[in-house]
């Protein structure tokens, strides 16, 4: 059995539960590829399933996921799928909407999970939640049963189409998810602390960030996807949200 797992990671989260996954299924004798979307773009046609995992931003999924689904052609045979997301409070409509783009490429979800993991936005706000920076209790035992799950459906053939269910929290956070959606917050740069390492240029996933005359980072806020990468991957914390300085980021 091959199993493809195509995923985007903002400030790491869900590339960690991709690599839990990987890591298992290798020990299940499985053999796995993982495809980040920011850097490849092809989707490997040599595979029984596929894993599709995303970060949710305001109750959906990341662009560059939507990007690279919505780019490819229709498989000729139906396949397995499992969609998850990595959350900090709510997965909204992340799952479900995930799942509608990837039936119409024949590519049919037959499970769906999700993990909540350190909130890259909530972490910049409230310094002091420890919530916002772990992952939640026995992630990895609740990766385990997923994959057992997931590959059990595999061995039995099955491409019963699963769609995730609308959930309560899902809609009483509609109206975060819009306002949030509808509202991109400056990032603002603190310019002593500084050192011109051209990291936030490097580590930007859709190239949002430039080095203006004087070697500063400037941010177009109209492609930014608002992941924070920038922010949490900064080593002397130089850029933040708002205008106090942030003390801690996600590691």
């Amino acid at each position: 059995m091959r199993i493809a797992l195509i995923y985007f990671s903002g400030v790491g989260s869900t590339k960690h539960i991709i690599s839990s996954m990987a890591n298992y299924l290798r020990e299940l004798d499985i053999s796995t590829e993982k495809i980040p979307v920011d850097r490849y773009g092809k989707l490997p046609l040599n595979c029984d399933a596929y894993i599709f995992g995303t970060p949710v931003y305001h109750g959906e999924p990341a662009k560059p996921v939507l990007s690279f689904i919505q780019q490819l052609s229709k498989l000729d045979e139906a396949k397995p799928a499992l969609v998850f997301s990595s959350y900090g409070l709510c997965k909204g409509f992340t799952n479900r909407h995930l799942a509608e783009i990837l039936y119409d490429k024949n590519l049919k979800t037959v499970m769906n999970s999700g993990y909540r993991s350190p909130a890259s936005d909530g972490t910049l706000f409230l310094q002091n939640v420890k919530r916002f920076f772990s992952f939640e209790k026995n992630v990895e035992d609740h990766i385990k049963k997923d994959i057992d799950n997931f590959v059990d459906l595999v061995n039995n053939e099955s491409t019963l189409y699963s769609k995730p269910r609308i959930t309560i929290g899902a809609v009483l956070n509609m109206p975060n998810a819009y306002f949030g959606g509808k509202t991109k917050l400056k990032i603002r740069l603190h310019e002593d602390k500084c050192i011109k390492c051209n990291l936030c240029v490097k580590n930007c996933p859709v190239k949002a960030i430039t080095m203006d005359e004087r070697g500063y980072p400037c941010i177009n806020r109209e492609d930014c996807l608002n992941c924070y990468r920038c922010i949490h991957k900064c080593p002397k914390l130089a850029l933040s949200l708002g205008k106090k300085e942030i003390l801690k980021v996600i590691k």
